[in-house]
């Protein structure tokens, strides 16, 4: 890869590679830096094809088309592309140039530069956004049922706003839980689940089977992130929706690990809506626990049945 020098916040910044692209040869002149970014060996001019060649074959007839273009015009050039890399993911680099007078109607020269860690920075701060975004929506959605639910069971004003008082008071302590900022150390699962429930709950029954198990911090993130998400699609959809309807946690420990058996009635439950980003964070916070987790949905029942290592719980 080509050298990297270390600026004065800590960042690492790609040194800038140099070319000059001969479109009467198709050859491209190339320094160091550059054969570094396509991982190509040997020296002296490189065939355009090769170059191509190790440009990810999605990209490569925009390059092809934009050269072509730039030279037509006399014009600059301004492209990104990804490279293939093995066993990793595909780098991107940035490619800018500019008409060569001096080297003839068909030249131009340029540099290049790796801008992979830019790339993913980026995403990670989409992904950041969209995480916060729909955790936004998931606390108007609670707050909504909340409300609903706590206009049905009030005798008065005096309770209504009592009532709402306790599951605001309940959701705070659950959003400080999911945001890392309360516990600083292994909680009780079934302490864990009551806090997450109580602000959708109000004086609806839950039946829970809980063993005594310890949930360490280093899994409690992601944990959290999946129960909230449960709660929150049972307060839009499921058994929080309504008084009459049936919710039962089941939790034991499974070997070396920990299984979490939720089950609802949920007749509003659509089992074909297609995956929105909930579902993908619920998968992400999964993949995080290195857990397994299956959903079933029949004669207005859901089952889901999480299942997750823990070890050093307690």
């Amino acid at each position: 890869m080509a050298d990297d020098r270390q600026g004065k916040d800590g960042a690492t910044t790609p040194l800038v590679g140099l070319w000059v692209y001969d479109s009467a040869r198709r050859v491209l002149s190339v320094d160091e830096r550059c054969r570094a970014l396509f991982a190509l060996d040997g020296a002296g001019d490189l065939p355009m094809d090769r170059i191509l060649a190790a440009i990810h074959p999605d990209d490569r007839e925009g390059v092809s088309t934009s050269l072509v273009e730039a030279i037509q015009n006399k014009g600059d050039l301004h492209g990104t592309f990804r490279i293939p890399r093995d066993g990793e993911r595909d780098g991107w680099v940035q490619a800018i140039g500019w008409h060569d007078d001096a080297g003839g109607s068909t030249a131009l020269s340029g540099v290049i530069l790796d801008t992979t860690a830019e790339r993913e920075l980026e995403a990670q701060r989409r992904l950041h956004l969209a995480e916060m975004n729909h955790r936004i929506k998931n606390l108007f959605a609670l707050v909504s049922a909340m409300i609903g639910s706590a206009d049905r069971e009030a005798q008065s004003r005096e309770d209504l706003v009592e009532n709402l008082r306790g599951r605001v008071a309940a959701l705070d302590r659950a959003h400080s839980m999911i945001s890392g900022g309360e516990a600083l150390e292994p909680l009780p699962l079934d302490d864990l689940i009551e806090r997450i429930l109580a602000p959708a709950l109000g004086p609806k029954t839950v039946t829970m089977n809980v063993e005594p198990v310890l949930i360490p911090i280093s899994i409690l993130t992601p944990l959290v992130l999946i129960l909230h998400e449960w709660v929150t699609n049972s307060a839009k959809h499921g058994a929080l929706a309504a008084p009459d309807r049936t919710l039962t946690i089941d939790a034991r420990r499974d070997g070396d690990g920990l299984r979490i058996l939720w089950r609802e009635q949920a007749p509003d439950y659509d089992a074909k809506a297609l995956p929105g980003f909930g579902s993908r964070l619920l998968q992400a916070s999964v993949l995080q626990l290195g857990a397994e987790k299956t959903r079933n949905f029949e004669d207005g029942w859901l089952t889901i049945d999480l299942r997750l290592p823990l070890d050093d719980a307690e």
